[in-house]
């Protein structure tokens, strides 16, 4: 076993949230890590929830490099093509697992975009939010990046209330550090579902959305500034901080095929989880 003292910006951090930031690894597999107890905090099993604290011993595998990042683009190439559900001579389409990033950037070693050139030259014709998980269409021809995309659906955990079904239709862009709405912006439409309501400590919704337009943080900016019922696990536009954003693109139609990808095991589990009795197949 290897071992790390943990110091100042990891203490505080929840231990999956430090180790899917570290390693930049998909957060199922840092996930079956915790689950098979494969690392110790000061010689104890801990859970995913841990706190990391000052001084606190981290003791992990031989295989799983902390000091610094352990993946290349090319030893992650046999996990992408695991991904992929669809494939012919002009397009790709993967699920990609929450905390991969659709595109490379400052501190971003490992993306989709850096795996789809490897793979097969492919280029993303859209993008998900690194904590998002769900299907993603890339272009292997000039003719598959410019494929019509149409009837993307997408599943979300509400935190709050949603009504039982409408849309939210307004401009938005760019609002201070994030987006939200504003006049300057352009025009974003979705329609909504509610599927099914909690009403406990907390109250949760169940939601199924289409989108007729693409923007960017489309879905959290209606649900959580226009709803005031922000998606589960994003921060960053008034939900809880978790270790994924529980928002998940189910369906998309191109070139006349439908293509779906099942909920995670995580998202799946976190429905059971809140006491929903809703099943999503």
């Amino acid at each position: 076993m290897n071992k790390l003292i943990m110091s100042g910006k990891d203490v505080g951090q929840r231990l999956d949230q430090w180790l899917l930031k570290r390693t930049k690894l998909p957060w199922d597999f840092i996930n079956k890590i915790l689950r098979k107890k494969e690392l110790r905090i000061s010689g104890l099993h801990v859970t995913k929830n841990y706190r990391l604290k000052n001084q606190d011993l981290l003791e992990y595998p031989k295989y799983l490099s902390l000091e610094t990042p352990i993946l290349e683009p090319s030893g992650m190439i046999d996990t992408f093509k695991k991904w992929i559900i669809y494939e012919d001579d002009n397009i790709l389409v993967i699920n990609k697992p929450a905390g991969i990033a659709s595109q490379g950037g400052v501190g971003i070693k490992i993306s989709i975009d850096v795996l789809a050139a490897e793979h097969s030259e492919s280029k993303i014709n859209h993008r998900l939010d690194k904590n998002v998980s769900g299907l993603l269409v890339l272009g292997k021809t000039s003719e598959g990046c410019v494929v019509d995309i149409k009837d993307k659906i997408y599943y979300a955990i509400a935190t709050g209330q949603v009504p039982e079904s409408g849309v939210v239709s307004v401009k938005i862009g760019k609002v201070g550090i994030r987006e939200g709405v504003c006049e300057n912006g352009k025009l974003a439409t979705t329609y909504y579902e509610c599927i099914e309501k909690l009403i406990k400590e907390k109250e949760y919704s169940l939601v199924k959305l289409k989108l007729e337009t693409g923007r960017k943080h489309q879905i959290r900016v209606h649900l959580g500034e226009c709803l005031k019922a922000p998606v589960l696990g994003d921060y960053k536009y008034g939900g809880e901080d978790m270790s994924r954003i529980y928002l998940h693109a189910y369906s998309v139609l191109v070139g006349g095929k439908t293509f779906t990808a099942p909920l995670p095991n995580e998202f799946q589990s976190k429905i059971v989880e809140l006491g929903f009795k809703t099943v999503i197949k």
